[in-house]
């Protein structure tokens, strides 16, 4: 089941990599040269949105109860093809549920460990505690106010 879950994370944070060096080498072209704020806008106001999607919420539910999520695939599971897939739903569910939370984590919080640590506590709180699914709207609400902050001052509001 471990296989599963993380032969998808694996791939996923290769992804996120790439796709992390391609936003620094798109903050050194020149529209965004001396702007690069709107990279910072983008990737949160992208996260904090996603708090309050019913995509998010579902994803969340799957990862939040893992025992029940198991429970409910046990008979399907017995097998080793079974834990595989109960392990690849099980990956989706918790990928579904962080990756704009791990977008933030690498396209922002790498050059601050504050901000990494506070990214990973609110993915921990949402994953691991039965806070989660109640947690991703005051997240996201913070996300987005953050966002709004950056773009304010930015601008110059």
């Amino acid at each position: 089941m471990v296989a599963g879950a993380v032969g998808l994370w694996v791939p996923f944070g290769i992804a996120m990599y790439f796709v992390d060096l391609g936003i620094h080498r798109a903050a050194d072209l020149p529209p965004l040269q001396g702007n690069t704020w709107v990279l910072g806008f983008s990737s949160l106001a992208l996260a904090g949105i996603y708090q309050f999607t019913s995509t998010k919420s579902q994803f969340l539910n799957d990862c939040c109860y893992p025992s029940d999520f198991v429970q409910s695939r046990w008979r399907r599971s017995l097998t080793f093809r079974g834990a595989i897939r109960t392990g690849l739903a099980y990956g989706k569910a918790s990928m579904g549920s962080h990756w704009a939370l791990m977008l933030l984590m690498f396209s922002l919080a790498l050059e601050s460990f504050p901000l990494m640590l506070l990214f990973g506590l609110a993915m921990a709180v949402e994953h691991q505690s039965r806070l989660g699914p109640k947690a991703r709207l005051p997240t996201g609400a913070v996300i987005l106010a953050l966002a709004l902050y950056i773009g304010a001052t930015s601008i110059g509001i």
